[in-house]
C-alpha cells in the first residue's frame, strides 16, 4: 500500500466512525441493551457486582451517552476508581446478599473471579487462577441496599446481575413487585443456556412476570412481560 491509498483509507475510516457500533461488554452485551430499549437517550440503571467502572462493563455504553445509575460491588477499594472515572453514578462498596452477614470472600489476581461462594472459588483455583487472598466482608439483604440507594420514584431501565455464585440467592431475593426494570441481565455461560429452562433463575424471573428474550455468549436478558 502506498502513501496515497493508505491517507485515502485513513480518510474514509475516520468518516465511517459514526457508522460503528462500540461495545465495552464482554459479549456485546451494551449493544443488545441499547437497541432493546431503542438507543434510550436517558436513563437509570442498576449494576449489581459491577466490577470495574470500564473493564467488562455493562453500563458504560450508557454513561457515555448520559446516562446514571447505582453501582455496587463488594471489593474492598472498588469504588475509587468509579468515583473518579463515573461520579454521576451512585457507587457503592458493599458485599450482597439476601440477609446481614459477615461472610468470607475470595478476592483473585483475576478481579473479575472474586467471589463468596467457596465452591466457585476452589474452581477457579483448580483451573490456576491465583487466589491473592481471603477475607470477611459484611453483606447486607439487597433489598435494603435498594431501598437506600435507588432514588425515590425513580425507574430503572435495566439491572444487571452478575455476582459470582450468588445470583440465584439475590435474583430469589429482589422485591420484583418493587422494583421493575424493563430489562433484567444474570450472567448464565454459554454451556448453562442449553437448558436455560432449567435455570433457578430463569424460574425465579419467569415466575415475577419477566420473560427471557435475549442471550448472548455469557448473559441471559429478560424483559419484563408488562412492558
Amino acid at each position: 500500500m502506498n502513501m496515497k491509498e493508505l491517507l485515502f483509507c485513513c480518510k474514509h475510516f475516520k468518516k465511517s466512525l459514526q457508522f460503528i457500533n462500540f461495545s465495552f461488554s464482554q459479549e456485546g452485551e451494551d449493544v443488545v441493551i441499547d437497541r432493546l430499549l431503542d438507543y434510550k437517550k436517558d436513563g437509570f440503571y442498576v449494576d449489581l457486582g459491577a466490577h470495574h467502572p470500564i473493564c467488562y462493563s455493562n453500563t458504560l455504553k450508557f454513561y457515555v451517552k448520559g446516562w446514571h445509575g447505582l453501582n455496587i460491588d463488594a471489593m474492598p477499594g472498588s469504588m475509587k476508581l468509579f468515583q473518579k472515572i463515573r461520579p454521576r453514578d451512585i457507587n457503592i462498596e458493599a458485599g450482597i446478599s439476601d440477609y446481614d452477614a459477615d461472610i468470607l470472600y475470595f478476592d483473585f489476581q483475576e478481579k473479575a473471579l472474586n467471589t463468596f461462594d467457596s465452591e466457585l472459588a476452589k474452581s477457579h483455583i483448580d483451573k490456576g487462577h491465583k487466589l491473592e487472598r481471603q477475607i470477611h466482608v459484611k453483606t447486607k439483604p439487597i433489598n435494603s441496599l435498594l431501598d437506600m440507594y435507588v432514588p425515590a420514584g425513580q425507574s430503572i431501565d435495566f439491572m444487571d446481575i452478575d455476582i459470582e455464585g450468588f445470583d440465584t440467592k439475590i435474583v430469589s431475593a429482589i422485591d420484583w413487585k418493587k422494583y421493575r426494570p424493563s430489562l433484567v441481565l444474570v450472567e448464565a455461560p454459554s454451556q448453562a443456556q442449553n437448558a436455560v429452562d432449567k435455570l433457578n433463575c430463569f424460574s425465579a424471573l419467569t415466575e415475577s412476570g419477566y420473560k427471557l428474550i435475549a442471550t448472548t455468549g455469557r448473559t441471559c436478558i429478560y424483559c419484563c412481560s408488562s412492558q
